[in-house]
């Protein structure tokens, strides 16, 4: 299922005998609710809901939403409308929030195409920007349409279009042009090169909405292992070797590791080395164990009477 927001312009819904861009994002996509957009020069053509009349003779089952601005007068001015599709758009993905927004970007002036684009690429959402190609024989001598609008008809007017008989697919997806997004990701990508996990997993389910299911599981999991808790991170199901080493004693000192790694990496010389002689003593252990074959911990070690019943008892 998805949403169409567009702009209605001179040319739509049909022109030179072909659908224009609104009509034709119709036609191959099928939305389920078509939201248009009217400023003051093109209210007066949607005489009784021709443009409704037109989507709805396409498909019986969409649902249209007319949006009347009669207080935009001049639409090929700049930043006149960027709050006002602001908050249509905010107020779309909120009532449907799991359906995909298309966004005809050909479909009214240069001015107010260039504020859409502008708006879409700051929203917290992705959204599909969809842009619709001029078919390659049209006469750009011949703009006049406004002999449809004394049509009654949806079904008329769709009879004066060559997409029904010759239905070519003239649409361009973008989907990538998203600033919202390309922050994220390269503050995500900027915390995972600090071993922030945590942080970079607070950024990605922020913006949820921009990314895989995956990201977020994954970041969780790198979190878990670099805070040691390998039950936790285990249950966190994942295509990638997290924990390399069989042995579970070894795979503890293999993550201290490189923990202890991180910490030169990141020129935390001071914390490397107040947490370098667990691991010290740890391999010393295993060395001695290895080459006089005893049990140094069993044998050697006093443990205190607190620590041995915590043990037991874990």
């Amino acid at each position: 299922m998805s949403v169409l927001f567009s702009f209605i312009g001179m040319s739509d819904p049909v022109l030179n005998c072909r659908d224009a861009a609104m009509l034709h994002i119709v036609r191959h996509y099928h939305p389920a609710v078509v939201f248009l957009y009217f400023t003051k020069g093109v209210i007066k053509r949607n005489r009784d809901r021709f443009f409704a009349k037109t989507v709805k003779a396409l498909y019986s089952d969409i649902e249209v939403r007319e949006i009347y601005r009669e207080q935009l007068e001049a639409p090929h001015l700049f930043w006149q409308i960027d709050d006002d599709i602001k908050q249509i758009l905010l107020g779309i993905h909120k009532e449907f929030p799991n359906q995909e927004i298309l966004i005809n970007v050909t479909s009214g002036t240069q001015q107010m195409t260039g504020s859409l684009m502008l708006v879409c690429a700051q929203l917290p959402f992705p959204v599909n920007l969809i842009q619709v190609k001029r078919p390659q024989e049209i006469d750009e001598t011949k703009k006049d349409n406004s002999y449809l609008f004394e049509l009654t008809t949806g079904e008329e007017v769709l009879k004066e279009t060559l997409d029904g008989i010759e239905p070519e697919n003239r649409c361009l997806e973008n989907k990538k042009s998203n600033i919202t997004k390309l922050i994220a990701k390269q503050n995500i990508t900027t915390l995972i090169n600090n071993y922030d996990y945590f942080g970079a997993l607070k950024v990605a389910e922020l913006h949820q909405t921009f990314f895989k299911e995956e990201l977020v599981q994954l970041l969780e999991k790198a979190h878990l292992k670099y805070m040691m808790k390998k039950t936790s991170a285990k249950k966190i199901k994942s295509d990638f070797i997290f924990y390399p080493v069989i042995d579970e004693s070894m795979s503890k000192l293999f993550d201290y590791l490189l923990f202890l790694q991180t910490k030169v990496k990141l020129s935390f010389v001071s914390d490397f080395f107040r947490a370098v002689s667990p691991a010290f003593t740890f391999i010393i252990i295993k060395c001695l164990d290895f080459c006089f074959k005893i049990n140094f911990e069993r044998n050697y070690i006093i443990k205190s009477p607190s620590r041995k019943k915590l043990q037991m008892s874990t």
